[in-house]
């Protein structure tokens, strides 16, 4: 059994030697530290004539006997004393079995309640009160009788547990969120015997918790780590994955915000790191489904080398890497977006500057991967192990980097479609015909390949450019070495000797400009020119141009069953957002899914794509969370806003180089 440290002096095993009770009957009683999650939330394993029930140490020390609080060592017993006829102990385990009313710390007429006694009647004062409450927080009558109905069947600390957690998500901002999720969970883990297994009250507390804690202390990070969507997902995977992955799970889940000693990490929280354990889980459901590849492994003992098994080793890899982390690190570095106040990045009009600003998060590194970078937020917001990867590569502008590859490498990817300009998906040997004849796969009319032209690149060649030709440089650089730097960065073949010239050029320059032009620059520089066979180059056009449902199929898959599809705005008139276009925008935020649109000018042109993550307030004061690619920014919008094709929101909170408003919404249908 894994030894959880619940603050207490109790052993991992404490038996407690048969006494008389007040009924004159024999009771053999036996405690220890729970397993998993219930140990983690301070709750311990009571065995009483095979009778099994979870206690805090409180109730501990009542069914140990004595008039003082703890564990054993505290009580006035030492482990396996015999405990006299007045002792309340198995009065108090009776409660929790059904058979008590009351909890007295001496059981004598008169005495004061005991910190139990008083948590139970504050407990069942919160069920006689909890229709009320849950309406305040508009919660709707049939889920607020599944809420009540099961708060009816707790008694003892199971009640205790159940109605502080719903009372914690009531003075949270996504109460009614949360709430939902709680209710769903609790009919999920109804649906089956490996189901209520799988999700024990334990389990569901870290889910709903998720949901309802605010991330940041912002006004952009109201939302919690988990959204409904997430949670469910998350439950889903608990209950399809094989044992040997769940006790697994199970292990790193125990040892969240714990130091590698297994004491508390100082500034960490353990209930947050959970929730974005268990949303690297739902992030993997797919993967981590039971099949008989996993059986067969188990039964080898192999069952890293499965598919279930490779995926928990992510998941376990991710677990190890955060635990411990302060809250306000753990929360930036699983999230691409803006929404925490440490959150430092470049000003993007002048990248080689590096990160001047705050409030930035993930930008595109090239002029046309707006797409390609909306599928990665959309992606990082739904898993935490693909946002710590991103975030790593977070200062790196140029080319050399992971998130730099995959904008790039989704962005150049050559698509095909049909004349209804539907995607026609080409085989390698298609591909490799197309690019060797021009001959396109069978169905295809037409093809789009657009071009990743870099934006340090780009900034970084008109600065140098710039510094070659002023004063300075035409008196102190000399015309060989000023030919061969412009050969150089713009990606022309240049001899052995000439690339001598231009490194000669390039650290002249840097002395007098800041370390410009660095490594990363020229290399940025250089991958926005094709060569030609000639030896000569040409420049890649900048603007350049791709269909969003391709990027976030890519990059951010749609659930099972499902694909990506545009809905045009405004009844079709991609003109601003109707009622009906906010109306369903709504329900799919507040149900947890982030939601991809794209804005254009009032031709149709000037196309780029955003996603929106949270939605708060009523009627007028509705707003919306929107993060863009291009500047890196979140920002709130309102909904009059949205609604107004002309009220040009974009060039008022993100760039003045942005379109005018939303022509198209993207949903997983």
């Amino acid at each position: 059994m894994t030894t959880i440290n619940t603050g207490s002096s109790v052993s991992s095993q404490t038996p407690l030697q048969p006494g008389a009770d007040d009924a004159g009957t024999d009771d053999s009683l036996q405690a220890r530290k729970a397993d998993g999650l219930p140990g983690l939330l301070g709750l311990l394993e009571v065995h009483v004539n095979g009778e099994t029930r979870f206690v805090t140490a409180d109730e501990l020390a009542h069914l140990q006997g004595g008039a003082g609080g703890g564990g054993p060592g505290t009580s006035g017993h030492t482990s396996g004393a015999h405990r006299d006829a007045g002792s309340p102990g198995l009065a108090v385990l009776r409660h929790e079995l059904g058979h008590a009313h009351a909890l007295h710390t001496d059981g004598s007429k008169g005495s004061a309640p005991s910190k139990f006694a008083t948590d139970v009647k504050w407990a069942e004062d919160f069920r006689k009160n909890a229709d009320d409450k849950l309406k305040r927080a508009g919660i709707p009558a049939d889920e607020r009788k599944r809420i009540t109905d099961h708060l009816g069947t707790l008694s003892g600390a199971a009640l205790v547990k159940e109605t502080r957690l719903l009372d914690h998500v009531l003075k949270t901002p996504n109460a009614d969120r949360a709430l939902n999720t709680y209710d769903e969970l609790l009919t999920l883990s109804k649906q089956s015997g490996r189901a209520t297994e799988r999700l024990t009250p334990a389990m569901r507390e870290e889910l709903v918790r998720g949901v309802a804690d605010r991330r940041t202390s912002t006004d952009k990070g109201l939302e919690g780590v988990l959204g409904k969507r997430e949670a469910l997902e998350s439950a889903r995977a608990l209950i399809a994955m094989p044992k040997a992955e769940y006790d697994r799970l199970q292990s790193a889940l125990d040892h969240a915000g714990q130091k590698r000693d297994g004491s508390p990490a100082r500034g960490a929280d353990a209930h947050t790191e959970r929730a974005l354990i268990l949303k690297a889980v739902g992030a993997r459901a797919d993967r981590l489904k039971e099949t008989p590849l996993d059986v067969a492994a188990q039964k080898r003992g192999v069952c890293v080398d499965t598919p279930a098994g490779r995926a928990m080793g992510e998941i376990i890899g991710f677990a190890g890497e955060v635990r411990g982390m302060k809250r306000e690190d753990l929360i930036h570095n699983t999230t691409t977006l803006a929404i925490n106040r440490v959150d430092r990045g470049p000003d993007v009009d002048n990248l080689p500057a590096g990160n001047t600003r705050r409030h930035v998060g993930l930008y595109q590194r090239y002029d046309a991967a707006c797409g390609p970078t909306t599928a990665q937020n959309m992606q990082a917001e739904r898993d935490p192990v693909f946002a710590l990867k991103l975030r790593k590569d977070f200062n790196n502008p140029g080319n050399d980097s992971d998130l730099a590859r995959q904008q790039k490498g989704v962005l150049e990817k050559t698509r095909f479609y049909d004349a209804a300009g539907n995607v026609v998906n080409a085989t390698p040997a298609q591909v490799a015909k197309w690019a060797k004849d021009g001959t396109m796969p069978p169905g295809a009319t037409q093809f789009v390949t657009p071009t990743a032209y870099n934006r340090l690149g780009g900034q970084a060649e008109k600065r140098l450019a710039a510094q070659l030709g002023n004063a300075w440089s035409l008196t102190h650089i000399p015309a060989d070495q000023r030919n061969a730097a412009l050969k150089y960065m713009r990606n022309q073949q240049t001899t052995p000797a000439e690339a001598v010239l231009a490194k000669k050029a390039f650290d002249k320059i840097a002395k007098v400009d800041g370390g410009h032009p660095t490594a990363t620059e020229l290399d940025a520089m250089r991958s926005n020119y094709t060569r030609n066979p000639s030896g000569t180059s040409t420049k890649k056009l900048e603007h350049t141009w791709m269909y969003l449902p391709e990027a976030l199929s890519d990059i951010a898959p749609p659930a099972a069953g499902k694909t990506w599809q545009a809905n045009v705005t405004n009844g079709g008139t991609a003109r601003g957002m109707s009622n009906a276009d906010i109306t369903k925008l709504d329900t799919t935020l507040k149900a947890g899914t982030d939601v991809p649109i794209r804005i254009c000018n009032a031709g149709g042109g000037g196309g780029h794509f955003m996603m929106i993550s949270d939605v708060r307030g009523e009627g007028a004061n509705k707003k919306y969370l929107i993060s863009d690619p291009w500047t890196g920014k979140t920002a709130w919008v309102k909904q009059s806003e949205l609604q107004n094709f002309n009220s040009n929101w974009p060039q008022t909170y993100f760039s003045k180089d942005l379109a005018n408003g939303v022509s198209h919404v993207y949903y997983e249908q």
